[in-house]
C-alpha cells in the first residue's frame, strides 16, 4: 500500500539521483576530497593565515593582477618612505600608490 503523493517523492528521488551522477561525472572525484583543515600547526607556522589575509586585501582592494611595472614602483614607493606607516596595512597603501588604485590602472600608460 502506497501513502498519498509516493509517486512524487520518487520522481523527486530520481531527479536527485541524476543530478548527483551527473556532479560526478563532471568533477569525478572532487567531490570526495577532504576538507582541507587551515588550522593545522604547520600552515599557521608557515604564515600561511597571514598569507592569505594579504592576498585577501589585495584581491578586495583589486590588485590581484600585479605587473612587473608595479612592483618596481611599488619598490620606489618603499624607498621613498611613501605611504602611511600606521602599522595598519601600510605595505597595502604602498602598492596601491605603485599600481595608481584607484585612478589608473597598472597596465594603461598615462595620457
Amino acid at each position: 500500500m502506497q501513502f498519498p503523493g509516493a509517486e512524487y517523492i520518487a520522481i523527486i528521488e530520481q531527479a536527485e539521483n541524476e543530478v548527483y551522477d551527473r556532479l560526478e561525472c563532471a568533477f569525478g572525484g572532487l567531490m570526495n576530497l577532504p576538507h582541507v583543515a587551515i588550522d593545522e600547526p604547520k600552515w599557521l607556522d608557515a604564515g600561511y593565515k597571514e598569507d592569505r589575509k594579504m592576498q585577501r586585501k589585495l584581491e578586495m582592494a583589486g590588485l590581484d593582477r600585479v605587473t612587473q611595472a608595479g612592483r618596481i614602483r611599488y619598490h620606489e614607493q618603499l624607498r621613498e618612505g611613501q605611504g602611511y606607516n600606521d602599522a595598519t596595512g601600510w605595505k597595502l597603501r604602498c602598492w596601491m600608490a605603485a599600481l595608481r588604485y584607484p585612478f589608473l590602472p597598472a597596465w594603461s600608460r598615462p595620457a
